[in-house]
């Protein structure tokens, strides 16, 4: 069966969000229980990854993040990279 791209979009936003839970979060969401605590992130992170960025593009957008809109100001660009690299093996590409 062929999947839509709404499907695939859902799909490519589910991979997404389970990455920012699963090796992110920073603000500790999995242990919480709120697996939507980083859906406000998930539109602008896909953009990023379609256009296949060098894996420093990506974790310099995750720090960007966590300075601007969760107010860390010590924030490790290397730390982030590991992050980046699981984000850059998703396929996030709606036509497939």
């Amino acid at each position: 069966m062929t999947q839509t791209r709404d499907q695939r979009a859902r799909e490519s936003q589910d991979s997404i969000r389970e990455v920012l839970l699963r090796i992110w979060d920073p603000i500790s969401a999995r242990g919480a229980g709120t697996d939507d605590a980083y859906n406000a992130y998930i539109a602008r992170i896909h953009r990023v990854l379609a256009s296949r960025p060098p894996r420093e593009a990506v974790a310099e957008d995750l720090r960007i993040i966590e300075w601007n809109w969760m107010d860390y100001d010590q924030v490790s660009l290397d730390a982030l990279l590991p992050v980046a690299e699981a984000l850059l093996a998703l396929n996030v590409r709606l036509n497939r």
